[in-house]
C-alpha cells in the first residue's frame, strides 16, 4: 500500500510468515538519485517491522526489527546510505546501485 500525506510518503507490504517465522530476511532493490541538491540527514528511512499501520506516518522502533536510512548530498546524482544505530554513513553513492541489506528479527516476544 502507498500512502501519502503532504511531502511524507509511504509504502507498506504486509503478509504473513509461516510458523516459525524466518531468523533472518534480505531486501534487494536498485536506488537511483537522478536530481536534486539539498542536503539532508536521513532524508528517508527504510524500516522492517511487525504491526506497522497503513498511514503515511513514520513507524516507531518499538515495531521495528531494522532500519537503515537515505542521506541526500549536495551532489545531484549521489547519496550516502547511514547506519541510524551507529550514525555510519557509507561514502558516496551514485548510478543505478544495487541495495542490498540483511534483517535478522528478534526473539520472539
Amino acid at each position: 500500500m502507498i500512502t501519502r500525506n503532504g511531502d511524507l510518503v509511504s509504502f507498506s507490504r504486509s503478509t504473513n510468515f509461516a510458523n516459525p517465522a524466518p531468523s533472518a530476511i534480505i531486501y534487494q532493490f536498485n536506488l537511483q538519485k537522478t536530481a536534486g541538491t539539498s542536503s539532508g540527514t536521513e532524508s528517508a528511512v527504510f524500516r522492517v517491522g511487525n504491526g506497522f499501520g497503513t498511514g503515511s506516518t513514520d513507524e516507531t522502533d518499538g515495531n521495528t526489527f531494522g532500519k537503515i536510512a537515505l542521506n541526500q548530498t549536495t551532489t545531484s546524482t549521489q547519496y550516502q546510505l547511514r547506519n541510524i544505530a551507529t550514525a555510519q554513513n557509507t561514502p558516496n553513492l551514485g548510478g543505478d546501485s544495487l541495495i542490498t541489506w540483511c534483517s535478522t528479527s528478534p526473539a520472539p516476544r
